[in-house]
């Protein structure tokens, strides 16, 4: 058991909350609207939001809601709907996180032909509904980052990829989904074409996103899938541990949630939560400190759960972060 930590710190060293909705109260309110089948009052908190990239991530974080037929629900609402494509993206986003669910998070040689099979009939489905979306708004950046999405579940092409992805970012030149969409199919587990190509993509998207955006989280995403790809063992230990490599994670997370311009939008806490374990494994306790103080009594189970059970996993790390850095 761990020793008693300073008062200051007590909040810190409960089971952490790994609810998408927790951290944000709006979105918890909005939910009651989608369990209600309140599809008016729905867009008008989706066509309220600032940007199409807080649109993505709130598409994304209450497809996890579910209520008596509200899958049925937004099934008709995106065939009704006319003059918007807003109902589309959202049922197609819901879509294709349940094809994602009963896929589950193993390797592919962990996944039978009966969830491969679900997969594949999600993602299609989606595609069909996307595909109708970006014809009638191809300015839909929501859209376009969904195909890139369906691309990955659907084995498509590097080359497809490429281009729903360029579609994306002509609508929102810093869409911060549709980059780690991109950043997981360059991985070569996904078909990409080395490990090289993926760094390359997120130190673009490090260079061109604004300072306090979420995008340089693409660097410490990529050497976590590099991690990941060495099997979690010594080599992947001393890979982290390489000076370059500490350098890229210290300045992405100086150019985006540890800058002055940073505010928690939508998606701040799964990107604290990949700094945090970065420096955990590294063994910065200092700079993993900062980032479990930040997120408080919130996490995310990605990246957690490639150590085991994410609660455990992340209680492990964020105490002796805390114990070591007092």
């Amino acid at each position: 058991m761990p020793t008693t930590p300073p008062k200051s710190n007590a909040t810190l060293y409960f089971s952490p909350r790994f609810s998408r909705l927790a951290a944000h109260p709006d979105l918890q309110a909005i939910q009651s609207a989608l369990m209600g089948h309140d599809w008016p009052k729905l867009a008008e908190f989706f066509n309220g939001l600032p940007d199409q990239n807080t649109r993505s991530v709130a598409y994304r974080i209450l497809a996890d809601v579910r209520g008596k037929g509200t899958d049925e629900f937004l099934a008709k609402a995106a065939q009704s709907e006319t003059g918007s494509t807003v109902a589309r993206t959202f049922y197609a986003t819901t879509l294709i996180y349940r094809g994602w669910e009963v896929r589950g998070a193993k390797w592919a040689k962990g996944v039978s032909s009966a969830q491969f099979a679900s997969l594949h009939d999600y993602m299609r489905r989606a595609e069909g509904v996307l595909r109708e979306a970006v014809a009638d708004d191809p300015g839909n950046a929501s859209a376009w980052t969904g195909l890139l999405d369906t691309a990955r579940g659907l084995q498509m092409s590097q080359v497809e990829a490429r281009r729903r992805y360029e579609q994306a970012i002509i609508a929102d030149p810093n869409h911060f989904r549709a980059q780690g969409l991109l950043l997981q199919k360059l991985a070569p587990k996904w078909g990409g074409n080395s490990w090289d190509e993926m760094h390359a993509f997120a130190t673009e998207c490090l260079q061109s996103c604004p300072n306090g955006a979420l995008g340089a989280v693409q660097v410490v995403d990529g050497h976590l899938e590099r991690w990941l790809g060495l099997k979690r063992g010594w080599s992947a230990s001393r890979y982290l541990r390489k000076a370059h490599v500490r350098e890229e994670i210290h300045l992405a997370a100086e150019r985006s949630v540890l800058h002055k311009s940073f505010t928690k939008t939508y998606g701040w806490v799964p990107v604290h939560s990949s700094f945090a374990m970065a420096f955990s494994l590294i063994g910065d306790y200092q700079a993993a400190a900062v980032h479990f103080r930040a997120l408080g009594t919130y996490a995310n189970r990605v990246p957690w759960l490639y150590l085991g059970n994410p609660a455990t996993t992340f209680v492990k790390h964020r105490t002796r972060a805390l114990q070591k850095a007092q």
